[in-house]
């Protein structure tokens, strides 16, 4: 294998983890949406005043803190609990995708590329 051929592949496998945490984000997302319409918290869901200038908002935080608790099985809504369950698999997978990526990185960088 040449040094190009593993950066093809370093590629590859960074982009399938970029693609595991966009679709994480959507599937959260879609998540906190059905949580909002659940507690009839629209409004707070869709609040753009964010913590500290940027990234999530109180609900989204709160959700993300709720969803590691498995608060959402006291709803007992089956479809988020399937939004649930895509979120662990998908970050699952990412953090697969993630690990799989360094240790391709550290393979390229001291045996193939080093040669």
């Amino acid at each position: 294998m040449t040094c190009t051929q593993g950066g093809v592949i370093f590629g590859l496998i960074a982009l399938l983890t970029l693609v595991a945490i966009l679709r994480y984000y959507a599937i959260f997302m879609a998540y906190c949406s059905r949580v909002a319409k659940i507690e009839g918290r629209q409004k707070e869901m869709n609040s753009i005043q964010s913590i500290e200038g940027g990234g999530m908002n109180f609900f989204e935080i709160e959700q993300a803190a709720s969803l590691w608790r498995k608060e959402y099985l006291k709803y007992g809504d089956k479809q988020l609990n399937v939004l649930a369950r895509r979120l662990f698999q998908t970050g699952l997978f990412g953090l697969i995708a993630l690990i799989a990526s360094a240790l391709w990185y550290v393979y390229l960088r001291f045996e193939v590329c080093n040669s």
